[in-house]
């Protein structure tokens, strides 16, 4: 076999390997932690914690999550189906009478969604991704 028959050959092995591994690639879904409050302009305390899986790894992805911010609070994780175990957002009223809510959605579907009054916090949880 000539040198040139086996550079393309070992092309042709290069590309269907990586059309074999993209089409094996996990898929994956998207979770949005929301927040909000009445009366709007009210601050909130988000505390956010995503487990993961043993062995899978998040670049970018720093929990557990604790900030003070102005409503509304939005924030989405992606992640490859089979490496979320868990997570759970609390959203923390800061002022008497406010009244907050907390929603967790998975690729645009609610998956979880609950209100409390202050003092309480509302506390949302979701199914393993």
């Amino acid at each position: 076999m000539s040198v040139l028959r086996r550079c393309l050959a070992c092309v042709a092995v290069v590309i269907v390997l990586g059309a074999l591994n993209a089409a094996c690639a996990r898929p994956t879904k998207t979770i949005a932690f929301q927040g909000d409050s009445v009366p709007i302009h009210g601050g909130l305390i988000v505390e956010l914690d995503v487990v993961f899986t043993a062995g899978s790894t998040q670049e970018g992805a720093q929990y557990p999550f604790d900030t003070a911010t102005p409503a509304p609070f939005i924030r989405f994780q992606i992640a490859e189906v089979g490496t979320v175990s868990s997570y759970t957002l609390r959203i923390h009223p800061i002022e008497p009478g406010q009244v907050v809510t907390c929603l967790i959605s998975i690729n645009g579907l609610i998956v979880d969604q609950h209100k409390a009054t202050y003092p309480k916090f509302a506390i949302c949880k979701g199914p393993p991704v």
